[in-house]
């Protein structure tokens, strides 16, 4: 089904749902699309996405469409960034979202260019200075030198480094201690001394001045 113009008022861009199905996956990213690039304020997109009452099942769209509008930009700006803060605030659902889409972006980041990497690091850098995203996303990843590549170790260089950047080494190493409080080095998921070597090396590079031991 596509929309009508009945169904869209063209100064708010709101259309309501009848049925999970009626509206194409096509038509609604143009729909938010639409909405997120014609908004004057990323409080104001916000507000407008929450009042679609999008169903559950297509809420990952919206973090679709998010992202790719975000990475069709030639620099990087804070609209998308806001926007997306503002929607893990407003909704639970929506923050599940994005935290899922950290995971698939780290594990698919290969598929970028190096600019995009930046670009997209940066983003999620932004989530997590703003608590939007849980920090604990970071025990899903296996920071060791089997299990990660030239792009994830850009990807996580531009998270960890706009984090020192914005948040101060202070506080980094702080929340990086409490995120490995419980287990040693529970964060990355080490289990040999060169992966612990590796790890420090790789904040060394970043000028955060932790040392984590086996």
């Amino acid at each position: 089904m596509n929309i009508s113009d009945k169904s869209c008022n063209k100064s708010s861009l709101y259309f309501q749902y009848r049925t999970d199905n009626e509206i194409s996956h096509t038509s609604l990213k143009k729909h938010l699309y639409l909405l997120i690039m014609s908004s004057l304020s990323a409080y104001e997109a916000a507000h407008k996405i929450r009042n679609m009452k999008i169903p559950l099942t297509k809420k990952p769209y919206v973090g679709i469409v998010l992202l790719e509008s975000y990475l069709h930009e030639k620099t990087p700006i804070n609209y998308h960034s806001d926007l997306v803060s503002i929607l893990c605030v407003l909704d639970t659902e929506t923050k599940l979202v994005f935290e899922q889409c950290f995971v698939e972006v780290y594990e698919r980041v290969e598929s970028l260019s190096v600019s995009k990497i930046k670009m997209i690091g940066n983003f999620f850098s932004y989530l997590f200075q703003n608590n939007s995203i849980s920090w604990k996303l970071f025990y899903k990843i296996q920071f060791t030198t089997e299990k990660t590549t030239s792009s994830k170790r850009i990807f996580l260089k531009i998270v960890f480094s706009q984090l020192k950047q914005n948040l101060g080494e202070y506080f980094l190493v702080k929340i990086l201690k409490i995120l490995c409080s419980k287990t040693t080095m529970s964060i990355f998921k080490c289990k040999k001394i060169n992966d612990i070597n590796f790890i420090n090396l790789f904040f060394e590079s970043i000028g955060v001045k932790i040392t984590f031991t086996y």
